[in-house]
């Protein structure tokens, strides 16, 4: 007995009874039955449970149109939905269960998607897109257009300059065969007319050749945006020339012009000669003229060349060598004399384009460019032993220029607070020959800026990215600034002694690499232009790693 009740309990033992096992199995499909109601329910299908007259359940499924979308609820633990029913039953009833509905559940008032749609939107900084390489070929293409209008100007300017010296040679052949003009101050006029008209057109012809051989290869002008200013050229005199002058042995008159010369320009001084006023007070020639160069590139090279003339003192005056009587006429007759000539005249316009070659001689030369502004001395190259020029040269330079560079966007500015260092992201403005900073793109037209970087301080050769070693913080460039040691200055994370001079450095981080690259271009083409025109501006030094 007792091994057939131990057999009887287990459920896997043969001898279990098939009730026991129907019971179960039952239980077991009843329990998968609701998973698979509220499955199908979700997916929009009815199932309809049938009893049978024997006692068993029989399922049907319909695939039925939901006239209204099913609403879940939580179900707890898995699924809390319960079947209303409107009759009860009992085992043996053998009718037809009714449907069976899941309970609808509240959904949830917004997704969370609407919910951060809904959110105070973020206001986004959109960085202007850089011209693209269709831009950059217009913007060549008129560069060359230009180019070519400038060249026939100048082929105009050659045309109208060699009308000049023809008739300035013409004036010249009469003088020289003339013994009353000879050596008068119209042949000396008349010299310098033919003098600057040469310059000005050999000017021109090189001029064209290099804009042709610029249109040949593509290659356009650069930024002109640069203006030179040359005022108050003093040329000195030698000591003993100048004695000379005072005692009156001098037999000669030295005339003496300066011509400057820039590209396609040439541009003369008045003419001063050894016997005006002033020369022997003062011991110099003084030129008050104002001579101006604008458009001008960074690779200027002004050339202010001194040419000077010989002659004897005139002899006759001005009533003379016009053949002018002192009594009264009402009538000027042409002298017998100058009527011989007229028919010579005619003749001559045919050889003086032969002669078209000035008089006056270059006695000394000094080339002006954008490494020579800062000095202070100057002196005249080969200037003729003869030459009454002692070879000392004065003259009044101011260059500027305006920096077209700009650019705008948020930089992470790296300061000191507290002896800790900090990144403080800012909205950064270049304009010119500055960085200013703000807190919001805003503010920039209603607050002045927090901080000013003034590029005309920066000792830093070129803006590059900074080595690891120096900060870690990727896409970062800097900036060293150096002015006159102040007193409270002292070392720290950003600033830095040395000797007179206090450095302080200005680390910048771009969001990416691509910003960092263009910050760096536009800062040193900024630096550039500056240095180039601003002579106050600190040149570079290799000196300012921190």
């Amino acid at each position: 007995m007792d091994s057939e009740e131990e057999v009887s309990e287990n459920p896997d033992s043969d001898n279990y009874s098939d009730t026991e096992k129907d019971n179960n199995l039952d239980q077991s499909m009843a329990l998968n039955s609701s998973f698979a109601f509220d499955i199908l329910t979700k997916a929009g299908i009815q199932v309809e449970n049938k009893r049978k007259s024997d006692g068993s359940s029989e399922q049907s499924t319909k695939i039925v149109k939901m006239e209204e979308p099913v609403h879940h609820q939580p179900l707890s633990p898995i699924f809390s939905g319960s079947m209303e029913t409107d009759t009860d039953y009992s085992e043996n009833d053998a009718v037809e269960m009714p449907k069976t509905v899941l309970q609808p559940s509240t959904a949830l008032d917004y997704s969370l998607s609407l919910y951060r749609k809904q959110q105070t939107p973020i206001r986004k900084v959109v960085r202007a897109p850089e011209p693209t390489a269709t831009r950059k070929n217009e913007r060549e293409t008129v560069s060359l257009s230009a180019a070519k209008h400038q060249i026939e100007a100048l082929k105009f300017e050659v045309e109208k300059q060699e009308n000049v010296m023809g008739q300035a040679a013409l004036a010249l052949t009469v003088c020289r065969s003339t013994e009353e003009f000879s050596g008068s101050s119209e042949q000396v006029e008349g010299e310098k007319l033919l003098l600057v008209a040469g310059l000005k057109r050999t000017a021109a012809l090189s001029e064209i050749e290099r804009l042709k051989t610029a249109c040949a290869l593509e290659k356009p002008e650069g930024n002109s945006c640069g203006t030179l200013s040359l005022s108050y050229i003093s040329l000195g005199l030698k000591d003993a020339f100048i004695q000379h002058l005072n005692d009156g042995f001098d037999q000669y008159v030295h005339h003496f012009i300066v011509v400057l010369r820039c590209r396609g320009q040439a541009i003369a001084t008045q003419m001063i000669s050894t016997t005006d006023e002033g020369v022997k007070e003062n011991g110099c020639l003084a030129f008050p003229n104002l001579i101006q160069f604008t458009q001008l590139t960074p690779e200027f090279n002004v050339a202010l060349e001194v040419y000077a003339l010989q002659s004897n003192k005139e002899k006759f005056s001005h009533d003379v060598k016009y053949h002018r009587k002192k009594e009264k006429s009402s009538l000027w007759l042409t002298p017998k004399k100058l009527q011989k000539t007229e028919s010579k005249r005619a003749s001559m316009r045919n050889e003086t384009k032969k002669t078209w070659k000035s008089s006056f001689g270059l006695v000394g030369y000094v080339a002006v460019n954008r490494n020579s502004l800062k000095r202070k001395e100057w002196s005249l190259e080969n200037v003729p032993a003869q030459s009454p020029l002692d070879g000392s040269l004065k003259v009044n330079i101011q260059c500027h220029g305006r920096v077209t560079v700009e650019e705008r966007g948020f930089l992470t500015v790296f300061d000191e607070v507290q002896g800790f260092g900090a990144w403080h992201r800012r909205w950064c403005v270049l304009s010119g020959k500055r960085m200013a900073f703000w807190k919001y793109p805003d503010d920039e037209k209603r607050k002045e800026p927090m901080s000013i970087i003034n590029l005309r301080d920066c000792i830093t050769p070129e803006a590059s990215a900074v080595p690891r070693e120096l900060c870690a913080r990727p896409n970062t460039f800097m900036l060293v600034l150096s002015r006159p040691t102040q007193s409270g200055d002292s070392n720290s994370l950003v600033m830095t002694i040395r000797k007179n001079r206090t450095l302080t450095s200005h680390k910048l981080s771009a969001d990416s690499k691509e910003e960092r690259t263009l910050w760096c271009e536009k800062v040193n083409a900024a630096l550039k232009e500056m240095r180039a025109w601003d002579m106050d501006a600190l040149e570079p030094s290799d000196n300012c790693q921190f």
